[in-house]
Order: structure tokens, then sequence, then C-alpha cells
């Protein structure tokens, strides 16, 4: 496929079905569980996997991002952009946090036993922001 065509191709992608290709990418690269991309008021952008999972992580994902807003308040931290636990037998939640013209956003993924993960994250992240950022420039969110 010429590399022309795969942009036109993707430019006339919704701004959902965007995200969903990202997170199908997250699935398929990283092995990934399951995934949600939400916002810091709880607005699920976009979801991944098995229901009852990407329902519970994007609730998580409102949590995680208070204990990450006292940590960095209690304990002076400069800007957190992850928190991740680990189970016992090494599989991860993972929320990745990052900002756009003010607004917070939250990448939530639940990664295989013993899988590396930032790497994917990061691509996935950085992806993600260009998709949500061309979407700020059309309408305001």
């Amino acid at each position: 496929m010429n590399p022309k065509d795969k942009t036109s191709s993707e430019e006339k992608l919704s701004f959902d079905a965007k995200l969903a290709k990202e997170l199908n990418q997250l699935m398929d690269e990283g092995g990934f569980i399951a995934a949600t991309i939400s916002d810091d008021k709880g607005l699920v952008l976009a979801t991944k996997g098995n229901r009852i999972l990407t329902d519970t992580i994007s609730a998580l994902s409102s949590a995680s991002l208070q204990y990450k807003n006292a940590v960095q308040k209690e304990a002076g931290l400069v800007e957190i952009d992850e928190v991740t636990c680990v189970s016992g037998n090494k599989a991860r939640y993972i929320n990745r946090f990052f900002e756009i013209n003010s607004h917070l956003f939250v990448l939530s993924a639940i990664s295989p036993p013993h899988a590396s993960y930032r790497k994917i994250t990061n691509q996935a992240v950085i992806s993600i922001q260009r998709i949500i950022k061309e979407r700020l420039s059309d309408s305001i969110l």
C-alpha cells in the first residue's frame, strides 16, 4: 500500500475509530488483556477487551488519578506520569497519564504476567496525543 493512501484512509476515520485502532494495536503488539482511554473527569473515550475488565479499569483509572495527585502534592514530587500495580503473578495494571491543552487523560491497561510494557505504552500515548490534538484543533473537548 502506498503510504499516502494509508494516510488518507486514516484521515477518513472518525475520532472514535482512530482511538479504537490505537487500542487494537496496543492489544495486538503488547498482548494486553484490556485497555481504556479516559479523561480526568472519568469520561471513557475508548475501550478494548472484556467488558467487565474495561469497566473495572475505567473506574479504577479515576482512583489512580486521585492517588497520583495526592502523592504529587504530599510528597512534593514533580509530575508523575505513571501509576502501576503489580499482581502476585507479575501481571500489571498500568495507568499512563498525559496532558493536552490543560486536559488530563489516562491510558489504563492490564498487561500479561512478566510482559514488557513501557515502550509500547509510550508509543500508544504519543499516537493517542496526536489523535486528541487533531480533535481539539477541530473543536473543544
